[in-house]
């Protein structure tokens, strides 16, 4: 752990770049941090090669810290797509020379001091900002689990329409520490003629208190106020 003197807090981080920064760094195959071979202008020439093209994705924004008497800190701006071996940083890169130690590390996880979370950027712009792709829970069900009543743990219900009707139950709308006000739902039907039926559980969806689909690939995206579900997206 590391503590700097603006009293940024960093996790695997010589020189955080916020109040509070995780980003684990990247060592060569040895697992020792790599050293400058060569500079030129703001181009950084590692020891050795960057060879993942995930890893070497993932390092734009990221933070180079030159091993030197001031851990000097860079942004990584650019990473060479023939020379596998060139980092491009923001800053004065004066101080550093060859040999130096330099310590490489992802975007991470930050918390800036205006409350805002950056997955994958040190820059966080929203509340949570994410610079990358996400995954998100998604489940098939058929009508054997009808009717089934999506939970916290959902986001994406496929139902497999081949075996009979199936009817979704949104779940209400409570208060309290049960509250689900921003919850999202997409639901799909897949297959076969019956009918998908969306039940706003006593809550109208967009004004009606069920939301049918008869058409196979068809789905709704549901949100909640708190106290109705509004269609936020459909095809």
């Amino acid at each position: 752990m590391t503590i700097n003197s603006q009293g940024n807090v960093g996790i695997s981080v010589y020189q955080p770049q916020s109040l509070f920064h995780v980003g684990p760094e990247i060592r060569n195959n040895n697992f020792i941090p790599y050293t400058i071979a060569d500079l030129s202008g703001q181009v950084i020439q590692l020891s050795s090669t960057l060879l993942d093209e995930e890893v070497r994705l993932k390092l734009v924004g990221g933070t180079a810290v030159v091993g030197n008497t001031n851990l000097t800190s860079h942004k990584i701006t650019l990473l060479d797509p023939t020379v596998k071996s060139n980092i491009t940083v923001q800053g004065d890169i004066t101080g550093a020379t060859v040999g130096d130690n330099i310590h490489i590390t992802y975007p991470g996880m930050n918390v800036t001091s205006n409350g805002y979370v950056g997955v994958g950027t040190t820059q966080p712009s929203s509340m949570l900002h994410v610079a990358g792709a996400m995954s998100l829970p998604i489940k098939q069900i058929s009508n054997s689990d009808s009717p089934y009543v999506p939970t916290v743990m959902d986001h994406t219900i496929v139902c497999d329409m081949g075996s009979g009707s199936i009817t979704i139950n949104l779940p209400p709308q409570n208060s309290g520490v049960f509250a689900i006000t921003g919850r999202v739902y997409t639901i799909k039907k897949l297959g076969g003629a019956n009918t998908l039926t969306i039940d706003g559980t006593g809550n109208e969806i967009d004004g009606a208190s069920t939301q049918s689909l008869t058409t196979n690939f068809k789905y709704l995206t549901v949100q909640s106020n708190g106290s109705a579900w509004h269609i936020i997206g459909q095809n």
